[in-house]
């Protein structure tokens, strides 16, 4: 009884694939092909010479269109586009207004550190505002000698007194041409449309600051009627340009024919 357990027990480890055949196993294995790998490759020389090929033919063909990218033919600074060499271009020149807003809008930057660009003014700084001030849209001659004179001591604005100490501004505006063009953008900007002011105008107010030494009060300027401009021809403001400046040219049109 013993020993048929003991037979039974030792056939339960018997290995039974200890015959089987390896080879065959093992052949399929033999079959299979190798794992692919990457590897760097140089490109072909005719790969590249048909790219460079390509890259010179676009080059040409690009540079055939656009005058070889001459600095003398496509300069920026100084450009001025050239018409038709049958005289029929019609040349766009700015207006005397346009020159002078040009000029003013350029030149109220510095301006702008103190009035702020949309001449709000400086509370905190005890700035007074330009947009709606009495001093802007009323006598030109006013406000000329405050730009070229300063301003010191207390002033009302639009109900309200400040007490500011504003230094000459004749140093920003030495030319006729930056006086008048700052005055006609800030009139026109913060005064309501006010009436622009010409090189001719700006030119009498050199002469008007020469009268006063040192800078503006209060009290001087209202000596000056509001109603007081500076004398000049005016601007057409139908046409931009200066009161009988197109009577000058069509009269040289008439004589001409």
């Amino acid at each position: 009884m013993s020993s048929e357990l003991l037979s039974d027990s030792s056939s339960e480890k018997v290995d039974y694939a200890e015959n089987a055949d390896v080879t065959r196993f093992h052949s399929a294995t033999a079959r299979e092909q190798p794992e692919p790998t990457t590897q760097e490759q140089p490109m072909p020389i005719w790969v590249f010479a048909l790219c460079s090929l390509f890259l010179l033919a676009g080059g040409a063909l690009l540079g055939s269109h656009t005058n070889g990218f001459g600095l003398d033919t496509l300069s920026l600074a100084g450009y001025v586009p050239q018409g038709p060499d049958d005289g029929s271009a019609v040349v766009i020149e700015k207006t005397d207004l346009e020159k002078l807003m040009a000029t003013g809008k350029q030149i109220y930057t510095t301006c702008a550190a103190c009035h702020a660009p949309n001449g709000s003014g400086n509370p905190g700084g005890n700035i007074p505002p330009l947009a709606g001030a009495e001093w802007v849209s009323g006598s030109t001659e006013r406000l000329a000698l405050i730009i070229l004179n300063g301003l010191n001591g207390p002033i009302e604005v639009m109900g309200k007194t400040w007490v500011n100490n504003m230094a000459s501004q004749a140093a920003a505006v030495n030319q006729p041409a930056k006086l008048a063009g700052v005055m006609t953008y800030i009139r026109s900007e913060f005064g309501g449309g006010a009436s622009p002011v010409t090189e001719e105008m700006a030119e009498a107010a050199f002469a008007v600051s020469e009268q006063y030494s040192g800078q503006m009060t209060q009290e001087l300027l209202l000596q000056i009627p509001d109603s007081q401009m500076l004398p000049g021809t005016p601007i057409d403001m139908e046409t931009g340009n200066l009161v009988g400046a197109g009577d000058e040219g069509a009269s040289e049109a008439a004589e001409g024919q």
